[in-house]
């Protein structure tokens, strides 16, 4: 078993040197699993037979439950951070608002030999955080909120011993807001538009836009398992990209710093009024366009090395160049629209492989421990520390306990952030607009993903 361990390592470790862009140490938003068991495994599974959670992943393994019915249900907890450093002057910003509750649950029934049904809610998806107003890129994202909660109806058919078929559709919740900083400009005369020669510039004032909307789409999976022996097995799946035009509403936020029209030094004094004016008579106006969450296709191989130890090896591609956010929200003053500058990113698609083993060290304890790595789905200058976008990997490590006629599982997984440096992140808004300011930022993120559960076969 030690050399069998001994060669999986080193596996892994060439594999994630062919993945490209791909490093030790990222984080990412889409999470293989919600539940306990999957998270231990860190999101491998497409191929782990008579195992519920897996189900989960590829409604081709139901047909394969030993029980004629069973569910389980899951409750975690997942955390992200991310953090900026501008190297002229070292200044550390982390994000806020990091937690996030993690339910799930899964179901199935055997209805016969050859056909199981199975129900599950999980949640795929992940991205939080709002920097604060230190922050000098906070004119191309302040902060962001999106989530997909996904509910799948799932089939499996068993076409013979060996091969057995899976299909999933359902509903995908997917809710999403944003937060942006721009500076509107402050004319000599405030009631009035701005006009340069005639209505000059005096200053800027800075105000924050929030957005927020939501929409539920539909969804399918598909899957296939084929027991190649009784210790080798090949299964596959596939999730559909989720795309949804979202009607959003937008309002202002609280007001920031009044700066000079170079955007740093201080105005003239006395002015305050006029920033008032020009703010209040000013509105919010959401953006534009759809989210669209990337597909993802899985292949993996599982191999029972004995009655106690089993590995399986998950690859996947996910489309990430389908990636689409809507616009950011604008600011509507008397002098016109001030829009904020788009961000830039052009997303790719990427590979990524999780890898586990678990083993039975009794009859009732069952250890599981995984590690994943997907590649960047961004390039590295075009990072941003609330979108991400970087290399990911993650690190896991779980239990089962049998008790209660059923099994107590726990599962922990740590995500950790590429260092990642950009020369875009530096930004000043002034009366001619946005502009990059010559300085590196070096962007970096962590997470933690915990849940307890609990399965019982009735």
């Amino acid at each position: 078993m030690v050399r069998t361990a001994w060669r999986l390592g080193m596996g892994a470790a060439g594999l994630l040197a062919v993945l490209p862009g791909a490093s030790l140490a990222a984080q990412t938003p889409y999470l293989r699993g919600s539940d306990a068991v999957t998270i231990g495994r860190s999101g491998a599974g497409v191929a782990f037979g008579r195992s519920l959670e897996a189900a989960s992943i590829n409604p081709a393994l139901l047909v394969t439950l030993q029980d004629s019915r069973s569910a389980y249900v899951s409750m975690g907890l997942e955390l992200q951070s991310s953090t900026s450093t501008l190297a002229a002057n070292g200044l550390k910003l982390s994000t806020s608002d990091r937690n996030r509750l993690l339910p799930a649950f899964g179901a199935a029934w055997r209805l016969s030999p050859t056909f199981a049904l199975g129900l599950k809610l999980d949640t795929p998806v992940l991205r939080h955080g709002t920097l604060p107003v230190e922050a000098t890129s906070r004119f191309y994202w302040q902060g962001i909120d999106l989530s997909v909660h996904r509910l799948e109806l799932q089939g499996s058919w068993a076409l013979s011993e060996q091969l057995s078929l899976g299909l999933g559709l359902g509903l995908a919740r997917i809710s999403y807001a944003s937060d942006v900083s721009v500076r509107a400009i402050v004319p000599e005369d405030a009631s009035s538009a701005y006009a340069p020669g005639t209505n000059d510039a005096q200053a800027l004032a800075e105000q924050s836009l929030h957005q927020s909307g939501s929409k539920t789409t539909g969804c399918f999976s598909l899957g296939f398992r084929y027991a190649v022996n009784p210790r080798w097995t090949l299964g596959g799946s596939y999730s559909k990209i989720l795309k949804a035009d979202l009607s959003m509403s937008a309002s202002k936020g609280s007001a920031g710093v009044t700066t000079g029209v170079d955007g740093y030094s201080q105005p003239s004094a006395g002015i305050d009024d006029a920033v008032q004016t020009v703010l209040t008579s000013s509105r919010a106006q959401a953006g534009s366009g759809s989210v669209e969450i990337p597909g993802v296709a899985t292949l993996g191989v599982r191999h029972r090395f004995n009655q106690l130890f089993t590995w399986e090896l998950d690859l996947r591609y996910t489309q990430g160049a389908s990636t689409k956010l809507p616009s950011q929200a604008s600011l509507i003053t008397t002098s016109g629209t001030v829009d904020a500058p788009t961000s830039g990113a052009g997303y790719r698609n990427a590979l990524g492989m999780s890898l586990m083993g678990e083993i039975a060290f009794t009859k009732r304890l069952t250890g599981r421990i995984g590690m994943a790595v997907d590649a960047a789905t961004v390039e590295d200058q075009a990072i941003d520390p609330v979108v991400g976008g970087a290399a990911s990997s993650a690190f896991s490590v779980g239990a089962g306990y049998r008790v209660w006629g059923g099994e107590l599982n726990v599962g922990l997984q740590v995500r950790q952030s590429k260092d990642t440096d950009s020369d875009r992140l530096n930004a000043v808004w002034t009366a001619d607009g946005v502009r990059t300011v010559s300085g590196k930022t070096r962007v970096e993120g962590t997470g933690y993903t915990c849940a307890i559960g609990f399965r019982r076969s009735f």
